[in-house]
């Protein structure tokens, strides 16, 4: 029998809300019936957005939701009560198996921590995300954003939160990298050269610096940054894509020949600008929690959205060997011993 994954939606997320996420998971539903999705929001809201056909979909009705320009201190007033607060707190419930938000990341992280807090040992959650490479694989990148501030114990915890992702995509000894601006050992900040000089220590496979146009080269499995790095990171490949698209949509456009090539290679043109397309690789996870929460960009359209259900719902199902909890807590001794040093 198959077991049923149960994804909590916080439907009122985002820049859309309900007219991304309510479709996505309607779409959803559809084209898997082994998942079951609680949307939390304004039920009469939600409603215009649904059909009397659609199965495995309930609403939580809920008075408040979390906008994106709240601030941390307006977020933990009402969380509570909240859409995003209900679909967190879904998991302690074991009504759901992982949550899916698009809020803004400094709300998101704030009310994961406060509701179903750390693994032991952990200090801050991180989000991580995968990014494209030349050779069809992985490269996971981490910390995405949330912590904009960062120290060498966060720094470790996240490349031992990447080095775990990355083996349970079948790497054995992920490559780790810090993301810098040169590979030379003079180059970068305090917080940089004193993480390089620890990462040497860790039971890791750790290969020194990585500069941003190299994160598609296929150089490192893990790359790891502080938020505030990650974020500009994101942020500027996903502009790139953007721009890439327009370029290539103007030059096709601009001529006769270019149309009639156009048309002749649009099966080859769609797959390759998927590749880069954002919204493709919609969706990332925040580590480090007693939980399972996705990060959905906040200006995701309803496809964009889906792709983020469909990371929910692939790594609840994803097999390992271990949780990272258990990954994590088998390595303290050595850890701890590192930072004695």
């Amino acid at each position: 029998m198959i077991k049923t994954t149960k994804i909590a939606i916080d439907a009122m997320g985002g820049d859309f809300g309900p007219e991304s996420t309510v479709i996505a998971a309607c779409r959803y539903v559809q084209n898997n019936p082994d998942v079951s999705i609680i949307l939390y929001g304004d039920k009469n809201v939600i409603q215009r957005y649904m059909s009397d056909s659609i199965k495995n979909i309930t609403i939580e009705h809920c008075k408040k939701s979390i906008k994106m320009t709240d601030g941390l201190l307006a977020t933990l007033k009402r969380y509570m009560h909240s859409s995003l607060g209900k679909s967190v707190e879904a998991q302690i419930k074991h009504s759901a198996d992982v949550t899916v938000s698009a809020a803004n990341t400094g709300s998101l992280m704030a009310v994961s921590k406060r509701i179903l807090d750390t693994i032991p040992g952990i200090e801050r959650p991180a989000i991580v995300s995968s990014f494209p490479t030349k050779t069809d694989k992985n490269t996971w990148l981490l910390d995405l954003g949330a912590n904009i501030e960062c120290d060498m114990l966060n720094m470790m915890q996240f490349a031992m939160m990447g080095t775990y992702v990355s083996i349970g995509q079948g790497i054995s000894q992920p490559r780790v990298a810090i993301l810098n601006i040169g590979h030379e050992p003079h180059k970068g900040n305090k917080l940089i050269k004193q993480s390089d000089a620890m990462f040497k220590k860790l039971p890791i496979n750790y290969i020194g610096y990585i500069e941003p146009t190299q994160i598609y080269s296929d150089i490192a499995d893990v790359i790891v940054c502080d938020g505030f790095s990650g974020n500009i990171l994101l942020k500027s490949c996903e502009g790139t894509s953007k721009f890439l698209k327009f370029v290539y949509s103007e030059t096709f456009k601009s001529s006769l020949m270019g149309r009639i090539t156009a048309y002749l290679m649009k099966t080859q043109l769609k797959t390759r600008l998927r590749y880069i397309d954002p919204k493709f690789r919609n969706g990332a996870v925040l580590m480090g929690l007693n939980g399972m929460v996705v990060k959905s960009h906040g200006s995701a359209c309803a496809e964009a959205f889906y792709n983020a259900i469909q990371l929910a719902h692939k790594s609840v199902t994803l097999p390992q060997k271990m949780s990272f909890k258990e990954y994590y807590q088998s390595n303290f001794q050595e850890l701890h011993a590192v930072l004695q040093d």
